[in-house]
């Protein structure tokens, strides 16, 4: 790709030399770290700390285009729904360095989808002055910002794929799960191990209010425990993976467990919720401590089981666990999905306090208890996102993305901004 770019810049070619060359070129541009760049470029630091940390340095004779890359060499195919992804990694540091090399030296400008939206200036030489530039990104989760952007787990939309990677939204570090984790529980379990499944107030487990929304009885450790049974076998199927989610299904406030044991671990002065059950509605304590217990201990016994490992446990500060938790706090592994919504505007009230909270306020008030908060607003509709035809003022947008940088977030997953308006199976990108 960059020989593409220097061509159609430059109207010539570079040689493409794979590997390590036999003999040391006079002058070269090197992709990705090899042995003789400990000589061509002497008193460099090549020990990448930092998650997609890279480096793009240059002297009087080399250019050196590198960053942090990490795969399974036995699973670097990876098939999606849609597609097959050959080269698939887990930091892709050495990819998203060529990208912004292209874009900030060659002032390649990617500004929509497909060929006519880019945009560079041709030139008869190419040159550069010695210069170094070190970076790591500080939003690791990135590939959800734009729903179409999503690598393995859903189509890539063709040209708006591409599009997403050389904005390096697409290929981060932490691919974190945006939605609800145990939507298939009831159909695997309800019959074999019925005690899994949330108490009702009628003394059932009835897996109300639907087989896909059914809620858990988190305290029971055997619900632990088969979590971790089940993150094992998806590591096994992919070890690149590296965030396993822990949201109770979506619905959030129906036929949550009402056990003695789950229901301990709320705090009473918690901001009141509303819940439902079948034929019963009442209001009571936010669920945010008995949520963060349950990702705190699954969090616990995915490092018992795989310490050397960096991995991380996500959960969701969303509907009746939106409030901060008043007595738990979560483990240095555990990322919070903050489903505030206040896309349109900071002062959008909680539709379900009492108090007159707003979503940023909760925001702000998880990011003084975590460093590990990914935004999560969810845009529906309303906004013109789904559609494709944003009606927010770019500057409403702007405040709220600024209000969410500069309160500790490390990314974003935004529900949904889709790269197309849709109609049928016809397919319309911007």
């Amino acid at each position: 790709m960059l020989a593409d770019y220097v061509e159609k810049i430059s109207g010539s070619r570079p040689a493409v030399i794979a590997g390590e060359p036999q003999i040391l070129p006079q002058r070269a541009i090197w992709v990705g770290l090899q042995p003789t760049n400990k000589g061509t470029f002497p008193n460099t630091d090549f020990d990448f700390e930092h998650h997609e940390e890279f480096l793009i340095k240059a002297n009087k004779s080399h250019l050196l285009i590198t960053g942090r890359d990490i795969w399974h060499p036995d699973h670097l195919v990876v098939k999606g729904k849609r597609e097959t992804v050959n080269g698939a990694q887990r930091e892709y540091g050495t990819t998203n360095a060529i990208y912004t090399f292209i874009h900030d030296y060659l002032d390649v400008r990617w500004l929509w989808p497909g060929e006519l939206g880019e945009d560079f200036k041709k030139r008869t030489r190419i040159a550069l002055e010695p210069f170094e530039l070190r970076y790591h990104p500080p939003l690791r989760a990135r590939s959800k910002v734009l729903a179409f952007s999503v690598l393995f787990r859903h189509s890539v939309y063709g040209q708006s794929g591409v599009w997403a990677r050389r904005q390096r939204i697409q290929l981060d570090s932490l691919d974190v799960h945006p939605g609800h984790s145990f939507k298939t529980w009831w159909e695997r379990f309800h019959q074999t191990h019925p005690e899994y499944f949330a108490l009702q107030p009628d003394g059932t487990r009835s897996g109300y209010p639907s087989p896909t929304l059914a809620k858990l009885c988190v305290s029971n450790p055997n619900v632990v425990k088969q979590w971790l049974a089940d993150v094992e076998a998806q590591i096994k199927n992919n070890p690149n993976l590296t965030v396993f989610n822990t949201a109770p299904n979506d619905s959030y406030g129906t036929g949550h467990c009402v056990c003695k044991n789950c229901k301990a671990w709320d705090h009473p002065d918690a901001n009141s919720r509303p819940f439902y059950w079948a034929g019963q509605f009442m209001r009571g304590p936010a669920l945010s401590d008995r949520d963060v217990r349950f990702g705190n201990q699954c969090a616990r016994l995915l490092k018992e089981r795989f310490p050397d490992e960096d991995y991380y446990v996500s959960l969701n500060a969303y509907g009746n666990a939106r409030p901060v938790p008043l007595k738990t706090t979560p483990d240095a592994n555990v990322v919070v999905m903050n489903v505030a919504n206040n896309f349109w505007k900071l002062d959008t009230p909680d539709k379900d306090s009492i108090v007159g909270k707003t979503y940023a306020t909760h925001y702000e008030d998880w990011s003084k208890l975590t460093k590990q908060q990914v935004w999560r607003p969810n845009t529906g509709n309303p906004a013109g996102w789904q559609s494709g035809l944003p009606d927010v003022p770019i500057e409403r947008t702007m405040e709220s993305f600024l209000f969410a940088m500069s309160r500790g977030c490390i990314g974003l997953s935004v529900d949904s901004i889709l790269g197309a308006g849709r109609l049928k199976d016809r397919c319309i990108t911007f």
